[in-house]
């Protein structure tokens, strides 16, 4: 296999990965794509403080408790990008497929700062779940936050409403992607030099 094979078919495959479902919301009679699902990466109750005591024991409270549980989940320092103002409404939109059908369970709402993880809080105290804040991955398309409620153990959708979005950023070193990228052009140059040795 000659290295023109070899790059046309990781340009193959590459083209094949890319080709992902794309999920919408409508504003305004306006499509957005909101990029890929985020991923839930913990979740807790914020009035017990055993549900976060593997990532934070101390005392603070309010945003410094956010920021303090993220940061002990993360291993390093997460900064505060920007919170939405408690009371203020998160307005949530449907999510839909390519075809326009409705993917149930599944909303999106748009984020300020663009962020690596940010946190949503469920404002309903009756809302028959476990946990009432959780925090996310931004996944692709940080403009939009796209979560799965089923994720979360919240019995009746219908009582939940988001009280407030709190953004962060962290030093958390992204999946190696670039790494192996190198490495195998790293590869492709060593067996070529072989080669023409």
């Amino acid at each position: 296999m000659n290295i023109k094979q070899i790059l046309g078919t990781g340009f193959a495959i590459a083209t094949l990965c890319g080709a992902a479902q794309a999920y919408y919301v409508e504003v305004d009679s306006v499509s957005y794509d909101v990029g890929e699902m985020d991923t839930l990466e913990i979740a807790w109750d914020s009035k017990n403080s055993s549900s976060y005591s593997d990532w934070y024991t101390g005392s603070a409270s309010g945003v410094n408790l956010e920021t303090a549980i993220v940061s002990g989940y993360l291993g390093t320092d997460a900064t505060l990008e920007g919170k939405t103002n408690d009371g203020d409404q998160v307005t949530a939109y449907q999510v839909f497929n390519d075809d326009k059908t409705e993917f149930t369970g599944h909303l999106a709402f748009r984020l300020d700062f663009g962020p690596g993880y940010y946190l949503i809080k469920n404002a309903s105290t009756n809302a028959g779940g476990t946990f009432d804040t959780a925090l996310f991955l931004n996944n692709n398309d940080t403009s939009w936050g796209f979560i799965n409620f089923s994720n979360l153990d919240i019995a009746n959708l219908s009582n939940l409403t988001i009280s407030h979005v709190t953004e962060f950023s962290s030093d958390v070193a992204e999946p190696a992607t670039l790494g192996l990228f190198a490495l195998g052009i790293t590869g492709l140059f060593a067996a070529r030099r072989r080669k023409t040795a």
